[in-house]
């Protein structure tokens, strides 16, 4: 995920159903692990903090493709 602006730290909020790594100060990494939802903290510029909701589902589409 691209971020639009710099952040320096980040958070999610159940790391059972994904995890995360800020993988530069603009780009995190956010891996599902199993289906449910969380969120995901990022503090940009200090004391601004943006959250993201996440829903980890099944990918479907390649389901159908294999069956």
């Amino acid at each position: 995920y691209r971020l639009k602006e710099s952040a320096n730290r980040i958070s999610v909020g159940d790391p059972g159903i994904a995890d995360v790594r800020l993988l530069g100060n603009r780009e995190i990494y956010i891996l599902g692990k199993k289906t449910g939802s969380t969120n995901i903290s990022i503090w940009q510029d200090g004391t601004k903090i943006q959250v993201l909701d996440v829903a980890v589902g099944a990918d479907t589409v390649s389901l159908q493709h294999l069956l």
